[in-house]
């Protein structure tokens, strides 16, 4: 057996720049600037092993493809196994590609810090950040088997931009098109896309004694103002805030416009009693259309958006002279089920649990 073994060298200068202006004891600014640099994993580097298929055992390394070939009148890609006209496929090799550069990045990041006087035990912050991706890691081969316009597109999209990455055969004699058909696809890791996306993000915290214990209020949230991807220069930018995708061809598809916590716990030396609400906005189930600005609707779902829930929660502590404590807690006390989800396995939108109300004990003993 041969262990592939890949080596590769890199290297990366990445600044980062950080201010703080306190204003007033009471309201301070903080910013920052910094790059980003990830070297490529060990799966980015070495191809895959052939894997024939048993339907197509003439066929070295098989890739099943659903697409269309744009520059043959939109037929379909690879050969008709087993002529049932279900199952197409071709050669191909995947995996790792040991001239996959680095991926870089930069972010950009603004935001206030408010302790006021008259309310001590409060701090509330806010921040805006920005990250920008360039020369992202991709993976080629989830887009032989797109079955939407929008993924036959981002599929042109690729072929477009690398066109050297298909091998052709040559036309056969009265063949109407200027190029032959698809034989074989280089579909290991690439650089492709590009990412931009932009948020706010609120935390809070508030302190104060009360009788023999402490009260705390803690809370934060998240809202996506904006993210943005480019599978190649030439394609359309894609808008995937507020998008929540199982067919997530650009790798941000998983991404809530608000989520956000609020927690109130009460704690003294022995126990401890809190509250925790947890919130998450609704989604769409694909990307926007680029052509018609609209959201397209599942069939299956009859719409093209899961709606938004709430979940409560209670929890406790006790603790014992001798180092021991006991935890208990219920998630989602009012039982409240997550939105109903048809793209997905378990039925349900991904941030619900569908077994709903659940309970938890533990128990801890320092020495």
């Amino acid at each position: 057996m041969t262990i592939p073994f890949i080596t590769t060298r890199n290297d990366s200068i990445n600044p980062v720049v950080a201010a703080k202006w306190s204003v007033t004891p009471d309201i301070a600014f903080r910013g920052s600037y910094a790059t980003g640099y990830t070297p490529p994993y060990l799966s980015a580097l070495v191809a895959d092993p052939a894997r024939p298929s048993p339907l197509a055992p003439n066929i070295p390394n098989f890739l099943q493809t659903t697409v269309r070939d744009p520059l043959r009148g939109n037929e379909r890609i690879g050969e008709n196994i087993l002529n049932l006209g279900i199952i197409y496929g071709l050669n191909g090799a995947t995996g790792g590609n040991p001239n996959v550069d680095p991926q870089e990045s930069e972010s950009w990041s603004f935001g206030t810090i408010l302790t006021p006087r008259f309310l001590p035990g409060l701090t509330l912050r806010a921040d805006w950040t920005q990250v920008t991706i360039r020369n992202a890691y991709f993976d080629p081969r989830r887009l032989l088997t797109g079955s939407t316009p929008e993924e036959q597109a981002a599929f042109e999209d690729y072929l477009a931009a690398f066109p050297e990455r298909f091998t052709r055969a040559a036309p056969a004699a009265g063949d109407p098109f200027n190029v032959g058909r698809i034989t074989f696809i280089d579909a290991t890791q690439a650089n492709l896309s590009y990412y931009r996306s932009e948020a706010l993000d609120f935390t809070g915290d508030y302190q104060t004694q009360i009788g023999n214990g402490t009260l705390s209020l803690t809370g934060n949230a998240t809202l996506l103002l904006d993210i943005k991807r480019q599978l190649t220069a030439s394609s359309p930018m894609l808008d995937l805030d507020g998008v929540v995708s199982v067919v997530d061809i650009g790798g941000l598809g998983n991404s809530l416009r608000f989520r956000g916590t609020l927690t109130a716990n009460y704690s003294t030396e022995k126990w401890g009693f809190g509250a925790r609400a947890r919130h998450f906005s609704g989604y769409y189930l694909f990307y926007r259309n680029t052509a018609t600005g609209e959201y397209p609707v599942n069939a299956n779902q009859g719409s093209n958006r899961i709606g938004g829930t709430t979940f409560f929660d209670l929890f406790g502590n006790f603790r014992l002279p001798t180092g021991t404590e006991l935890r208990v807690g219920i998630n989602n006390i009012f039982n409240t089920r997550p939105p109903t989800d048809v793209t997905r396995g378990s039925g349900y939108a991904p941030y619900g649990d569908p077994r709903l109300r659940s309970f938890f004990v533990s128990l801890t003993q320092r020495l």
